[in-house]
């Protein structure tokens, strides 16, 4: 059968076949769908690297061709197919030809396939789940290869619907990965909804990051929110070697782009991949790969449940170990999908069947209904970033700890015991680096904050505070005022600071004091500079007698034992900006 469809100012054909498609009650008669457009399209493959290892992480599945077929994008291809209620038949299709095609790339069952997944098939009639479920067994590949790409292109219209399809491909051993992050305006409601595996940065952030501050700052705070949130974020379309950099510096976990590799169609041969480029270059901007993870958190190796046991296995796992209450459960690249808990083993054993579920080597639909979630930390992540995860425990969550990765992979768990005793050693350590008056930060917490200045690219401004004519002072009022003067100080900036995490603030000793600034413009800080002068200022007067107040100084002796006039005590500052971070700390300190 032929048809004609005037498209773009010209008469294409379409011949149409009727596509067999599978569902989840057998075979069926699908859409009728162009044949013409099917022989045509094709896909092309993009690597994703993986920054940690420096190795290809997966491939994003890019469909090609679609000129040829007479659309001018994809999107017109798609918006076409909606338009005929075939947008599910003409995805199943697409999805089974990108499986055949990736399976074609060296050491594919090691990586992962992102697949771009238009949230308008929950609108076709012939939707059903289940399928990609029945294509993958023929193919022979588990469910945790497929990453699926969601975006906010189009808006949906459900996201309670689109939630619940979300919910059971996760269940089902999918990864889910939120697509062109900013491009939209409802992304952070979909980070909420979703909680991605993966995070995708847009392109538009990504252009120019290195020397764009107001880019970073805003990368900065959605990959802090992802990885609190257990997710992996991917720098998208990364062209330069400098927006590389800037990427891995602010904690990309995944670079996709021109820079690491182009799409390629599997003719032109996908082995011209290479990312030793990218690989030479992580020494020089990661951290160190060595795990640093703080000697207080004490880590427990539980052997995790694996891919591919049965029942019987399991029960025997935690016969072996009965120290052990709960096991993580990992997919077939070892990255953590919850906990399986004792008390779900127990409910199945003392069932009625519980005898014959010992020897079912089907656990898949089990677990799939019996792991709890876990919140994620990695194994790199700054401690206090671990405290705040941890903190974010919820009833839909396991409450016994945190897992523990080493850039995706299972490394450890963290139990709640361990979070506990870590906090306690922690006050007692700050209580120990902590100045006796004011209880700001020592000498040995500022110099941290320097040495972490010092390798930062986005700015930072520091700036060391003095209080002016305080021996004088301190003198003609006594040792008490004094106090009482540094203690003014010290509140006021504990108040600055007020929690955040881009101000610190500390204490030198003696009148000095000492400030950071992260993500601050040089007014800002010039501003609660001049607020803070201002409020010791009016604290101060309180301290003074009033004579002293009106002439606006006061009378001391001098170093010679003579009696001198000298200004009221004041607060001065000086400032020091970097522009951009890896500044030695040797020229820090001239």
């Amino acid at each position: 059968m032929v048809r004609t469809r005037k498209r773009n100012g010209a008469c294409v054909r379409w011949s149409v076949v009727t596509v067999v498609v599978w569902t989840e009650t057998g075979m069926k008669q699908g859409d009728m769908i162009w044949e013409d457009i099917l022989r045509e399209l094709d896909f092309a493959f993009q690597p994703i690297l993986d920054v940690a290892s420096g190795r290809i992480y997966g491939y994003e599945a890019l469909l090609r061709n679609y000129d040829r077929a007479g659309f001018e994008s994809v999107f017109a291809l798609l918006d076409y197919a909606v338009e005929n209620r075939a947008l599910y038949t003409l995805d199943l299709f697409l999805r089974r030809l990108a499986l055949q095609r990736f399976l074609q790339l060296p050491d594919a069952r090691k990586r992962r396939l992102f697949y771009n997944l238009d949230n308008r098939l929950l609108e076709m009639p012939d939707y059903r789940q289940g399928n990609t479920h029945r294509v993958l067994e023929e193919f022979d590949l588990p469910a945790s290869t497929m990453v699926f790409e969601i975006s906010e292109r189009h808006q949906f219209h459900s996201i309670e619907r689109m939630k619940s399809m979300i919910d059971t491909y996760r269940q089902q051993g999918y990864r889910i990965a939120l697509d062109d992050y900013g491009v939209g305006f409802s992304g952070l409601q979909l980070i909420y909804s979703v909680e991605p595996d993966i995070v995708k940065l847009d392109r538009f952030f990504i252009q120019g990051v290195d020397s764009d501050p107001k880019k970073r700052l805003f990368l900065q705070h959605v990959i802090q929110l992802s990885h609190l949130m257990g997710g992996m974020v991917v720098a998208e379309g990364v062209e330069t070697e400098d927006e590389y950099r800037a990427c891995v510096r602010i904690g990309c976990d995944l670079i996709q782009g021109y820079f690491v590799g182009r799409p390629l169609f599997i003719e032109d041969s996908i082995r011209t991949h290479s990312d030793s480029t990218a690989r030479d270059l992580l020494h020089a901007d990661r951290e160190s790969a060595i795990p640093h993870l703080k000697p207080g958190l004490q880590m427990q190796r539980i052997e995790p449940v694996r891919p591919g046991m049965g029942f019987a296995q399991i029960v025997e796992l935690f016969k072996r170990n009965p120290e052990f209450t709960l096991f993580p459960v990992l997919n077939e690249f070892e990255e953590p999908l919850g906990l399986l808990h004792e008390s779900s083993l127990k409910s199945i054993t003392y069932s009625p069947y519980g005898k014959d579920l010992l020897h079912n080597r089907d656990m898949e639909d089990f677990l799939s209904h019996h792991i709890r979630k876990c919140y994620v930390a990695d194994l790199h992540a700054d401690a206090d970033e671990i405290l705040k995860i941890f903190s974010l425990q919820d009833s839909m969550r396991s409450r016994d700890g945190i897992l523990i990765t080493d850039r995706g992979r299972y490394s450890g768990f963290l139990s709640s015991t361990a979070m506990l005793r870590y906090v306690y050693q922690e006050r007692i350590e700050s209580a120990r680096e902590e100045n006796p008056l004011t209880g700001l930060p020592g000498n040995r917490a500022i110099l941290r904050f320097l040495e972490d200045a010092a390798h930062r690219l986005d700015p930072t401004i520091i700036v060391y505070l003095d209080l002016d004519n305080f021996k004088p002072f301190n003198d003609r009022y006594g040792f008490q005022k004094g106090d009482l003067a540094l203690l003014s100080i010290g509140e006021s900036l504990k108040h600055l600071a007020g929690g955040s995490r881009n101000i610190f603030v500390g204490h030198v000793g003696g009148d000095d004091f000492f400030l950071g600034f992260r993500r601050h413009t040089v007014r800002s800080v010039f501003r609660e500079i001049r607020r803070l002068q201002q409020s010791f200022e009016r604290a101060r007067n309180s301290f003074l007698e009033p004579a002293d107040v009106e002439r606006d100084y006061m009378e001391a002796q001098n170093r010679y034992g003579q009696m001198q006039r000298f200004p009221l005590p004041v607060i001065s500052a000086a400032l020091l900006f970097f522009a951009q971070g890896r500044i030695p700390l040797t020229d820090i300190s001239r």
